[in-house]
């Protein structure tokens, strides 16, 4: 990224403030994929998936636990929102006959 030189502290200044939203705890969502003690975790179990909306939603990881060993399983796909849109629609009517 090229930024201007009269512009390098306040992008610096911007980028601080973006980092701190970003890590800051009361907007952030953990999953994990077994049951853990901690509080503001959500729990996953076998069988289970988060999905979300890439355009929506900042996401990331944190490090790998010592009793993963660096595995994890990662799957992207794709939805066409007309055709969610669609189906919750006739599902809509289905069940509320709206």
């Amino acid at each position: 990224m090229v930024v201007p030189t009269d512009q390098v502290e306040k992008w610096y200044r911007a980028l601080k403030n973006f980092y701190g939203l970003a890590t800051d705890a009361r907007y952030l969502i953990e999953f994990k994929l077994k049951p853990e003690i901690e509080k503001k975790i959500k729990k996953l179990f076998v069988g289970e998936m988060v999905t979300f909306d890439n355009l929506r939603i900042l996401h990331g990881r944190t490090a790998f636990g010592e009793n993963l060993k660096g595995e994890r399983h990662v799957q992207g796909a794709y939805l066409d929102w007309d055709e969610a849109r669609s189906r919750i629609r006739v599902l809509k009517t289905k069940l509320l006959g709206n």
